[in-house]
């Protein structure tokens, strides 16, 4: 169970018998190597999603939005303040959009 969160693409092993493969790490690449990345079943399990049904596709593309939501210029007291849009730090965004992207697709088929 516990290695379904380990990101797969971050072990990098040398072949067998090479020790100098193991030496060539330091250790913070080490370390690097061995995040946990607990959003990743979570990842796999968005990118698994087929969309196969018109009205399943067209759910899709109202329920994620094309452009990030928090975005805004808010004006008080004769003075404007900008809110970056916060989408970037939402783990899942990449799936996310490419969920939305793949719903499109379907759509314009």
């Amino acid at each position: 169970m516990l290695q379904s969160f380990f990101h797969p693409n971050r072990f990098e092993l040398g072949e067998v018998g090479k020790v100098s493969a193991f030496h060539a790490y330091s250790l913070a690449d080490w370390k690097k190597s061995l995040t946990i990345d607990i959003f990743f079943p979570l990842r796999q399990w968005l990118n698994q999603i087929e969309i196969s049904d018109r009205q399943f596709a067209t759910w899709l593309c109202h329920l994620i939005p094309a452009s990030c939501p928090f975005a805004r210029t808010i004006r008080a007291f004769g003075r404007s303040y900008h809110i970056p849009p916060l989408c970037k730090l939402n783990p899942l965004y990449e799936e996310l959009v490419s969920l939305r992207f793949r719903a499109l697709i379907y759509l314009s088929e």
